[in-house]
This record gives C-alpha cells, structure tokens and sequence, in this order.
C-alpha cells in the first residue's frame, strides 16, 4: 500500500485495470461542483500524471445509504442530466456502483481520502462548520487547480469568456425563501438597463447552458444559493452582488470569488425597494 498525497495507492498482483473509488458526488448543484467533481477532476490529472492512468471509476455507497436523496440523479444505474454531464467532461471511462460489484479485480486501486483537502470550502474558515484539520493544499495550490478546472471545461465547450460590463439578475422560479421581491427586481432591471440587465432563472437550463450564460456576463447580482456556483465561469475580475438575509455564511461566495478574483459584496437583503441604490451606487465607482 502507497500514500500519494491524500489518496491511497494499492497495487495487486492481478488485474489488469486500474479503478478509483469516489464518494457519490454532492446532490446540492454548488456542492457537486467545488466539493465533489472539482475534487474529481484534480485527483484523476495527479493520478495520470503520476502513474499514467487513467482509472475506472467506482461510486461508493456510503453517501447514497446516508442520503438517499442522492439516487435522484441515478436512473438505471447511470447518472443522468447534468451529473452526467459532469462526469462526462472529466473522464470518458465507466461510471460503476459499488453496490453492483460482487468481487473487485483490478490491478491499481485508488482510495481518495474522505476530507475537505481538494475544495475550496476546506476549512470552516471558508465553510461554517466544516472541520479545522491540517490544510494538505495552500490557498496559491487550490487557485491554481481551480482555474485549470474552468478552463477545462471553457475549453470543452469552445468559450472564451466575454468582460462586457453587463449585468446578469439570477432569481428562482421555485419559491423557497431564496427569491428576490418582483418589486426589488422591477427597480434592478429599471437602472440596470444602461447595463443590459438580464433577468434569469436557471432551473431547467442544462449544464452547458449555464456555463455559456455565466460566461457572457461580468456583473451578477444573486441570492445566496447553489446557482453562484456558475460563478466559476464567468470572466476573471466579475463584480458580484450576493444578496442575503444572512450575513454569517458570506466567505462561502467571497472565497469563491476571492480565488477567481472577482470583486465580492455582500448585500443585506430584507425586501427594502431602495435596494438597488446600494448596488449601483457600488457599480458607478466600479465602472
């Protein structure tokens, strides 16, 4: 057995494939993103680049008993929708269940580590309530990894990133508590239209959608929640504007956009119309 970094390495005297064992990704969009397939992706290009594999994965089942919730991205035994794009950006090789492998027989075994070390969230520093254990990666190390993740999958897709200065208004259909007020979104498109403001809804948009949508933008004003996960694809430098009725969870954006070296503010949301004049007082000393 081969300690390699926070992975284990087991090599057999049989087989003849390699395979890796990934904990099933997060059902939550923003979660998937930075804390399961970011983390995937790392893992496999320091696995190719250290032992020219690339391996097989198999998707435990600890996760999946814990929170069945996460079966609703599985039909069939195959990830649909945009977990299936996901992991097709990153790997061609099968996707497998451990709870359909009677026997394992492959020659190289990798294990990553169950920790936070390959996210950006990787302490509660960055993510409330996350365990303080010792940091195996520096903040210039995840920078670094991170933005060859975006560039991976810009390059996938053909993009290139557009700082055109105008303004992307991203609210939600589902109301949950996590919307912006009509009347709030009124005044925001009213003084934004010297800016192009847009206003969208992201469910129902497929990942690459999303990815083309975000990367056409370089301001963006959200309420905290999984869709400034998109925020990964927009233009280095973007202004954001999360607004929320909270205010002790927002590092989870500003570390995000900290990497990307977007400009971050946090904006106390409570339904108040002169809202916008808070935004856009910001812009006008931006721009």
């Amino acid at each position: 057995m081969i300690i390699f970094n926070d992975i284990e390495y087991i090599l057999n005297d049989y087989g003849e494939d390699s395979v890796i064992f990934f904990d099933t990704p997060h059902s939550c969009y923003s979660h998937a993103i930075f804390d399961s397939f970011f983390s995937y992706f790392w893992i496999l290009e320091d696995i190719k680049e250290k032992y020219n594999l690339i391996p097989n994965i198999i998707i435990k089942n600890k996760y999946l008993e814990i929170y069945p919730n996460n079966y609703k991205n599985i039909i069939n035994n195959e990830y649909i929708g945009i977990y299936k794009e996901l992991f097709r950006l990153i790997t061609d090789k099968q996707i497998l269940f451990q709870y359909n492998i009677d026997k394992i027989s492959y020659k190289d075994i990798f294990i990553p580590a169950e920790s936070y070390q390959r996210t950006p969230w990787n302490s509660s520093n960055y993510y409330p309530g996350r365990e303080n254990i010792s940091i195996h990666y520096d903040n210039s190390y995840i920078k670094i990894k991170l933005l060859s993740y975006r560039n991976h999958i810009l390059t996938k897709y053909n993009l290139l990133p557009n700082n055109n200065k105008n303004i992307l208004l991203i609210d939600r259909n589902k109301k949950n508590g996590r919307n912006i007020s009509e009347d709030i979104k009124k005044q925001i498109l009213y003084y934004g239209y010297d800016y192009n403001c847009k206003l969208v809804y992201l469910e129902g948009l497929t990942f690459q959608e999303q990815v083309i949508l975000f990367s056409q933008y370089s301001i963006f004003i959200f309420v905290h929640g999984s869709g400034a996960a998109n925020l990964l694809f927009a233009p280095l430098g973007s202004i954001c504007f999360e607004l929320d009725t909270e205010i002790d969870r927002e590092i989870i954006y500003k570390r995000i956009c900290d990497l990307l070296e977007h400009k971050y503010y946090l904006i106390k949301y409570n339904n108040k119309i002169d809202i916008y004049k808070e935004i856009f007082s910001v812009l006008i000393k931006l721009i």
